[in-house]
């Protein structure tokens, strides 16, 4: 590994245990990606309306990839100066004492609901929307099927929490992901209120750290495994979305960020007190940055359709793929550009896991590379969807920064631009929630006084999209069949076969 020690202790490494697989990274302290090594996790058929994770497999692809980011980057374990942790939200499970979990993690797709929640709705005052994803449903919905298992239960915590008692063998969280368990809005601590009417016990809920504050230090068990150096700090990060956020430097109001994973998040920086939305779509969570609050949509499953598509309808493309030594997702977003905008009509809806998706449209004269280019579009529809319903509530942003695996297509990009009529800013690094947690690391060993000083030494733009005004009249039309169609599906709630 590197011997030159000249920047002792000033590399962050970070853990992204996100929906699909985990990914580790090692950054430079001025924002550039020294490593990074990614695992996804094995595929696992379920029930409609069930979405469960098995939690060791976090740990695992956790220490695989780290280790072997360290090998890949030639950064020696004692140049580390801190590790933080981004993950996904709201993915629920619970653990005895020694962290071990007794339940499946019920992910926030799984689509199963407690009959307790709406009586506790009287009691409880939440946003509408809050209740379809939140941890407190999960655990709910276990206190009504697994009545034993919720008394044996020592702490109910999400992916962050699994991987901090791993880390350092607390049981911990940050607000931007207790958010969705019993917290207090305007305390951003645990509420006693809520936990009587819920009826699940403050002392079942993790303690809260702010992002950005050291929680511990790695123990030696977990050094051994990641390869890290025991003693390592380790700081608290926070919820995938919002550390996204400020890896795309969104500190305040003006930009939106348009995040494409398994889903598609759409989020804009408030200013001032949080606002919500009263009729539920959109969400309003806490930021990474103490007293910032973000607003926000989710298109579920707009990555996974593509994932879908690649897994299902083109092993013969991911064979050309491998023999051009080249992404198979880059090779079915090349083939989508050989078809005009607006795919010939076609459109594809992907509620695939709160409700049946459709595709309308379709006829004979689509091939498969009007399907990849649908799919894409589709994505920013509903990117645009989201915008328009911002702007309801007064909150009009002026550019959209991408990141996730779709900011690395400027077929994409473009497309993003040309659909919501908005320039579309690039950033160097597209692993934002990686960045992002990197930057409050570099926050609570004091690289850095804050989060916007960070940001002004970590965030760099490569790029920038402006819309084609040809390309968009085609689009304004496509997008207001999106629409009739988004909310036909929506509201059919259309599930097949039981949800359990």
């Amino acid at each position: 590994m590197g011997s030159d020690m000249s920047e002792k202790g000033h590399y962050l490494a970070v853990i992204d245990a996100g929906t699909t697989g985990v990914r580790s990274a090692i950054f430079d302290p001025q924002g550039n990606i020294k490593g990074i090594s990614y695992k996804e996790y094995p595929e696992k058929r379920q029930p409609p309306g069930v979405s469960e994770q098995d939690p060791p497999m976090w740990w695992d692809n956790a220490k695989l990839t780290m280790k072997d980011v360290l090998k890949k980057s030639n950064i020696h374990p004692r140049e580390i100066a801190a590790l933080s942790v981004s993950t996904q939200r709201a993915t629920t499970l619970a653990v005895d004492r020694e962290g071990n979990h007794l339940i499946p993690g019920l992910t926030w797709m799984d689509a199963r609901t407690s009959a307790s929640i709406e009586p506790l709705k009287k009691k409880i005052t939440r946003p509408t929307g809050w209740w379809t994803n939140s941890s407190l449903s999960k655990i709910l919905w276990i206190k009504d099927n697994h009545p034993g298992i919720f008394e044996k239960t020592y702490k109910f915590i999400q992916v962050d929490g699994y991987l901090y008692h791993k880390l350092t063998g607390k049981v911990v969280t940050d607000y931007s992901n207790a958010i969705y368990g019993i917290l207090d809005i305007n305390t951003t601590e645990w509420s006693q209120e809520l936990a009587d009417a819920a009826g699940v016990p403050i002392e079942k809920w993790p303690d809260i750290y702010p992002p950005g504050t050291q929680l511990g230090e790695l123990t030696g068990k977990a050094a051994e495994g990641t390869g890290l150096t025991a003693g390592l700090p380790v700081i608290m990060g926070g919820a995938d979305v919002q550390c996204s956020a400020l890896g795309l430097g969104m500190t305040g109001p003006g930009p939106a960020k348009a995040t494409t994973g398994t889903g598609t998040f759409v989020v804009s920086v408030l200013e001032g007190k949080p606002i919500f939305d009263p009729g539920g779509n959109l969400f309003t969570n806490p930021h990474v940055i103490r007293g910032k609050w973000i607003l926000e949509g989710a298109m579920p499953g707009t990555g996974l359709l593509l994932k879908w598509f690649r897994e299902q309808f083109s092993a013969h493309e991911v064979q050309k793929a491998s023999e051009m030594k080249v992404d198979p997702y880059d090779y079915l977003v090349e083939e989508a550009k050989d078809i005009s905008p607006g795919a010939g009509g076609l459109l594809i809806i992907p509620l695939f896991n709160f409700a049946k998706g459709t595709m309308y449209g379709l006829s004979f004269g689509h091939t498969r590379k009007h399907v990849a280019r649908a799919i894409l579009e589709c994505n920013v529809y509903g990117i645009r969807f989201w915008l328009t319903l911002m702007e309801t509530m007064k909150v009009k942003p002026n550019e959209i920064r991408v990141d996730g695996g779709g900011a690395k297509s400027n077929l994409w990009n473009q497309i993003q631009s040309d659909v919501t009529g908005k320039p579309v800013v690039v950033p160097k690094v597209t692993e934002g929630s990686s960045l992002g947690a990197a930057m409050l690391a570099a926050v609570g060993v004091s690289l850095y006084k804050s989060a916007h000083e960070a940001v002004k030494k970590m965030v760099h733009f490569v790029d920038r999209k402006e819309p084609n005004k040809e390309h968009s009249k085609v689009y304004d039309k496509m997008y207001n069949a999106f629409q009739s169609q988004l909310m036909t599906v929506y509201l059919g709630k259309r599930v097949t076969g039981d949800v359990v």
